[in-house]
């Protein structure tokens, strides 16, 4: 306690050092806080309890826009579809357990409104592959997944408490699901609704029917626990010899399926672990940079307390008690720091999430848990300890000429040749880090610029999916043939329309495409497309732009007309090169309808992908009565500012068409956009701020060494000045000798940053990261910043008054 007491009185004497050191350490602590935070959160988005031996199992396909869980080299990794899943299941000899979920909604149908609910259809023992127990009741047993079973439910623990009042009686009871009749068996965990189940409601068991789903049809995300002491790479070879046996037996549906395995973790995207590691390397990063800033404060702080530490030596002290002060000086801005790190740290996490909203998933689950508070208590004490307690150390080595009356030593070159050097590395440390975000920061702002080939403003958008029992192909027309002219005689609508997948929101669906009076070649030799089908006033309700021939009439729709179709620029230069497209024909061939030839009747613009970041894809546009869906988005083109104030009254007018069939998903098309990279945005905002944060700490540091440069060669610069040094030599000495210590670490941080960038090539879309933009931006910041830092305290060294600092002395 006496040491603590002292070392409380030694800080609060230089009050202006002990702030300066605990806001620096409090501000990195909350900056690894939050970036730890988010870093949790995804590590576990993946709520399997037991992990070991587990994998992620995925078909590849040569087509970019088929990709479910990113790219593996030039393929798409895709999802499996049931009948894979089954041959696997049977041949494989390196796995233990198969387990496979797939998303999807349901209209629930109850004594209340119909309500459209999120669910996961799972296979029946994929709970008990991930080592997940019920909160109530019971998980899905093997008899749940056989053919014929009685179709049976399970509850999030959330719509447990929200829908059922967290009645432990609803056990057996039954809910309609698009008018099948479930039994309710258990509740999940709460644990279980995060991270990829984070807006589920519902778990349904998925019977693995191969005849029932096509072979095709790949929406499967499959989990496998290997058999004990097989690798990953023994499981890939192993699986890879059935899909090349599937290939021969269904080249149909095969030709191109190839299959990997990969760590657990990529079931969250391809490139997922490297986004982690830059995130971690960030943080890194920024603790580094402020303990180079907290070094340089305590090695100051060292040079100022000679005269008291020779005093103490000659009184008796040893090395070991000087140690042990310093500690307890530590211990205490240690624990100020980590505390106010740690409310900062939970501050900015809160504010983070506020500000990017539900659908910024990457932050979902990134909470202030005993696993973070761990994270921020260890850094407080590490970084103290281990970058300025021992630099500082090294200097405070007392010297009996400090204890002579007038003695002027303040301190020697030493310590300000270390200080020097802090300065170097923390410059080095701000170039790598500063062109990391610089980079990630162009790749968000190329995303939220990029053209999407439509105008969203004014548009609102949202999903009805019909039930097959009770809609055949026709009625399925019929109804949204009607809904679309009721929502057109709505005030203040201008247009709407219907397409089978919404643009950016939902993944292209793909079809092959045959030429007219080209080379014959086979059915898996075709090239692909993204089919879309859509309503007569679509392209109109969306602004996409017709670039020759004509659009789509209303004698298009008539079933017994001519066929016909509109193809984009892209397909219109891929597909028919050097000529014009419109007029020729071209067949679709896909499972979904019969080959018919259509013609050609126009080109429209290109239209933004789901994958922003892949090339764009060659489009066809059919009228939707060629395929009728009956899951489809509905886009409603408004006057005013406001599109969604509209929904009542489209909702009153889908209801009195079937009252059972909800409408759901409904926003603006421009929240659309956002939503499709709001963890992209909402992450480079917060690497915004950490950059800031970095260029203030490397100010600081110039600032405080150049400063107390100046102060310690006071008498020098007045003796030059007596001999006649004009106010702008010394300046530009002053600078020149600053200079040094940047341009040094900026040396040291170029190669480094230039290496780092390539190994993160992944992660940066859309950008050339050899463009030297990337890199000449972020010297003028780093210059820009000394320059102020360095001019400030050259500026107080020229205007020193000779006679004044030699009467000092």
């Amino acid at each position: 306690m006496p040491r603590l007491r002292y070392a409380l009185r030694t800080l609060v004497k230089s009050p202006g050092s002990s702030l300066i050191v605990t806001v620096t350490l409090a501000i990195a602590i909350g900056a690894t806080t939050i970036i730890a935070s988010t870093i949790d959160g995804v590590w576990h988005a993946i709520p399997a309890a037991d992990t070991e031996r587990l994998v992620f199992v995925a078909s590849t396909d040569p087509r970019p826009s088929q990709a479910q869980s990113g790219m593996t080299g030039n393929l798409a990794m895709t999802g499996t579809s049931v009948p894979d899943l089954v041959d696997w299941t049977a041949q494989s000899t390196t796995v233990e357990q198969f387990g496979a979920f797939r998303y999807g909604t349901a209209t629930l149908t109850g004594p209340d409104a119909p309500a459209r609910v999120s669910l996961v259809r799972t296979t029946a023992d994929m709970f008990s592959l991930w080592g997940i127990a019920p909160s109530l009741g019971r998980v899905f047993r093997a008899d749940d997944g056989r053919i014929g079973a009685a179709p049976v439910v399970l509850l999030s623990h959330r719509y447990w408490q929200d829908e059922f009042a967290s009645d432990p009686s609803v056990i057996e009871r039954t809910v309609l699901l698009d008018g099948v009749a479930h039994s309710i068996v258990g509740v999940v965990p709460r644990a279980i609704r995060t991270g990829i189940f984070v807006d589920t409601d519902l778990f349904v068991a998925l019977p693995l029917d191969a005849v029932r789903y096509a072979r095709d049809e790949r929406r499967l995300f499959v989990t496998a626990r290997l058999k004990p002491g097989v690798t990953r790479s023994q499981a890939e070879a192993d699986l890879a010899g059935i899909a090349s046996r599937l290939k021969a037996q269904y080249p149909n549906t095969n030709a191109q399926t190839g299959v990997v395995v990969r760590p657990l973790m990529e079931q969250l995207g391809g490139q997922i672990q490297t986004l982690l590691f830059l995130l971690a390397l960030i943080a890194v990063l920024v603790a580094a940079m402020a303990c180079a800033n907290v070094s340089n404060v305590v090695l100051a702080q060292a040079i100022g307390r000679q005269h008291e530490l020779s005093v103490r030596t000659a009184l008796g002290a040893q090395r070991r008690d000087h140690v042990k002060q310093l500690a307890a000086e530590s211990l205490l801005i240690s624990l100020a720091a980590g505390v106010a790190g740690l409310v900062l740290g939970g501050w900015g996490l809160a504010l983070l999430k506020w500000l990017a909203g539900p659908q910024a998933r990457l932050f979902g689950e990134a909470a202030l848990n005993w696993r973070i508070v761990a994270v921020g208590i260890a850094t407080a004490f590490v970084l103290p300890l281990g970058f300025a307690f021992i630099p500082a150390l090294q200097s405070w080595r007392p010297n009996p000429a400090d204890l002579k009356d007038g003695a002027r030593t303040i301190g020697g070159g030493s310590a300000h040749r270390i200080r020097r050097t802090l300065v170097a590395v923390q410059i080095g440390l701000a170039v790598v880090l500063l062109v990391q975000i610089s980079l990630f920061a162009r790749t968000a702002w190329n995303f939220r610029t990029m053209e999407s080939g439509f105008n969203p403003q004014g548009v609102l958008t949202f999903r009805m999916d019909l039930p097959a029992a009770k809609y055949t192909r026709e009625r399925t027309s019929q109804f949204y043939c009607e809904l679309l002219t009721r929502i057109d005689a709505l005030p203040g609508v201008v247009s709407s329309g219907t397409i089978n997948r919404l643009p950016v929101a939902d993944r292209e669906v793909s079809a092959r495409i045959r030429i007219a009076n080209t080379a014959p070649v086979q059915d898996d030799a075709l090239p692909f497309i993204a089919l879309a089908t859509i309503s007569p006033r679509y392209l109109e309700t969306m602004r996409i732009p017709l670039v020759r021939g004509r659009g789509f009439s209303d004698t298009d729709f008539v079933r017994s007309g001519a066929a016909v179709a509109l193809v984009s620029e892209d397909a219109a230069r891929r597909f028919w090169p050097g000529r014009d497209p419109v007029g020729t024909q071209a067949t679709i061939v896909t499972s979904d309808m019969p080959e018919t030839p259509l013609q050609v009747v126009g080109i429209v613009a290109n239209v933004r992908r789901s994958d922003a970041d892949q090339r764009t894809m060659p489009q066809v546009y059919l009228p939707s009565p060629l395929l009728p869906e009956r899951a489809m988005a509905i886009v409603v083109r408004s006057e005013g500012g406001d599109p969604t104030i509209s929904l009542q009254a489209i909702r009153a007018q889908a209801a009195t068409l079937d009252p059972d069939e909800p409408i759901f998903d409904a926003a603006s098309m421009e929240q659309v956009l956002f939503n499709d990279q709001a963890s992209l945005y909402t992450l480079a905002s917060l690497l915004g701020a950490i950059a800031f944060v970095a260029l203030c700490l490397a100010g600081v540091g110039i600032y405080g060494v150049v400063s107390h440069m100046v102060t310690r060669r006071t008498r020098e610069i007045g003796l030059r000045m007596a001999l006649g040094a004009r106010p702008g030599t010394v300046l530009r000495m002053v600078i020149r000798q600053a200079a040094r210590p940047v341009a040094g670490g900026g040396l040291l941080g170029v190669p480094a940053a230039v290496g780092l960038v390539y190994a993160m090539s992944g992660v940066f879309s859309l950008i050339d990261v050899r463009d030297p933009a990337n890199y000449i931006g972020v010297a003028l910041a780093i210059s820009g910043v000394a320059v102020i830092a360095t001019y400030l305290p050259a500026r107080r060294a020229a205007r020193i008054d000779p006679l004044v600092a030699l009467r000092n002395e």
